[in-house]
């Protein structure tokens, strides 16, 4: 599988993936007709409650945070959010197998990954082999 495909494919599952969490946190957000109001004159009047979180509350809060991040996610490339600031060289001697360095541009090594994905962004030569190859399961270690 060509790694065109492969991206074509990734792409496809997350906005399927993204637009599945929507429609499941637009469906707990519906308000059930028997549910009592907050009164008037409180910070939340007017909203519905249960006298404590409601069930649609405890389910799409994670989901929220998720749905926000989402689009960082898929703008880093595939990277954790986290991983966004560590040098290349990081990030291969935490997640990458040691094999990977007969291959990998020695120039991005203390380069971080964003901005190995801004070079690659602009056709740096050597930036796309390198975001390739850390991307590789064949270089990865086991979790």
């Amino acid at each position: 599988m060509s790694i065109d495909t492969h991206r074509a494919r990734y792409r496809e599952a997350a906005a399927s993936f993204e637009a599945a969490l929507l429609r499941f946190h637009k469906l707990t957000l519906k308000f059930a007709a028997d549910q009592p109001r907050v009164p008037a004159g409180s910070p939340d009047g007017g909203q519905w409650t249960s006298g404590g979180p409601a069930a649609s509350e405890l389910i799409a809060d994670p989901f929220s945070v998720f749905l926000n991040d989402l689009p960082t996610l898929l703008l880093a490339g595939g990277f954790e959010k986290e991983d966004m600031g560590k040098t290349v060289q990081e990030f291969v001697a935490e997640k990458c197998k040691g094999t990977i360095s007969r291959e990998l541009p020695d120039q991005f090594l203390e380069t971080t990954l964003q901005d190995l994905m801004a070079a690659k962004k602009r056709g740096e030569l050597g930036a796309n082999k390198c975001y390739k190859l850390i991307h590789e399961p064949r270089f990865r270690k086991e979790k």
